[in-house]
């Protein structure tokens, strides 16, 4: 456990994510923040498109319900919790 460790980013964090992660256990982000400086942590969450029809045609739909919901709820909860977000998408998918 990095926090045990005395683990500490004074230069920020930036993370890769799944945004059904993010969605289910929000509270990560809390002690991911902690161990940042300034900056803060930057989650990187592939969100492929904003059509759950697009995601489903290029097989990223979600298997436990909604991907599009689940890229909002992410959204949300980086935001809620003070962390910053950059969002990827699939040139050509809308």
């Amino acid at each position: 456990d990095l926090e045990d460790l005395g683990a500490y980013f004074s230069e920020g964090l930036v993370m890769y994510a799944r945004a059904h992660e993010i969605a289910k256990k929000p509270e990560l982000i809390s002690r991911w923040q902690k161990l940042a400086g300034g900056r803060g942590v930057v989650f990187n969450v592939g969100m492929d498109s904003g059509s759950e029809r697009m995601l489903r045609n290029v097989n990223k739909a979600s298997k436990i319900g909604s991907r599009l919901a689940e890229n909002w709820e992410a959204i949300k909860k980086i935001k809620q919790y003070g962390a910053h977000g950059h969002f990827s998408v699939i040139f050509g998918i809308p």
